[in-house]
């Protein structure tokens, strides 16, 4: 399979269920990781216990390796081993979770002046309440472009503020897309989360094959590389 898949919502759909069913072992079990390791910080945060802010940023590496392999499979890569997608380097896993720490602490400040904000009587408290809300969507936004294209195989030469630059240009070059991505795959996660089975064993990877399935042609478009490894 190829990332050259019509933009059609529901083709999006079946082709992430497709590589899903074709490839569930591997995403499957790095989805499971993720879930037990989510399910360890529940269980720590319900115990008030320090030990769950510290396994948060943690949840990063089965995160990051099941969109990792993810990449790989609608790339059509030939390496799709479990553990390479997990622990491609030590370098690699100290970066992906420095920036899961990143992505706690953005999301936690946002949230908390959306809420605080929103739920004030203060009209300057609502209007940041506001902008906290809509930073929560362009960073949501950001981490579905981005994410896809930091774990590109088809670009893992290439410099992490190169194809950050290139995220930043898929968002500006389509929106609309991007916009609608987001909002179907917020949805999808928040239904899932209803479903517990689900969201712990196939959520995570259902999502990140949508989303490089979306993204990579958006990309190439842009990179002048549609259709072909460059």
């Amino acid at each position: 399979m190829t990332a050259g898949i019509a933009g059609r919502r529901d083709g999006v759909v079946r082709a992430a269920l497709s590589d899903l069913y074709f490839h569930s072992a591997g995403l499957v079990g790095l989805n499971l990781l993720w879930g037990l390791g989510l399910t360890a910080v529940l269980f720590a945060a319900l115990l008030w216990s320090p030990l769950a802010l510290a396994l948060v940023p943690l949840l990063a590496v089965p995160a990051v390796g099941t969109a990792r392999l993810a990449a790989r499979i609608v790339r059509g890569d030939a390496d799709r081993a479990v553990a390479g997608a997990l622990l491609p380097g030590r370098s690699t896993t100290g970066v992906t979770i420095l920036g899961g720490i990143a992505v706690l602490l953005v999301p936690a400040v946002l949230t908390s002046n959306a809420v605080i904000g929103l739920t004030a009587a203060d009209p300057f408290a609502w209007l940041l309440g506001t902008l906290a809300a809509w930073g929560l969507a362009i960073l949501w936004a950001v981490l579905l472009v981005a994410i896809p294209l930091l774990v590109d195989p088809w670009r893992a030469h290439r410099s992490i503020e190169d194809r950050l630059r290139l995220a930043a240009a898929v968002l500006l070059a389509n929106p609309r897309q991007c916009a609608v991505m987001g909002a179907m795959t917020a949805v999808f996660l928040v239904i899932s989360a209803v479903l517990v089975v689900v969201l712990l064993s196939t959520s995570l990877a259902i999502a990140a094959l949508a989303a490089c399935r979306i993204v990579y042609p958006l990309a190439d478009r842009l990179d002048g590389t549609a259709g072909a490894r460059p």
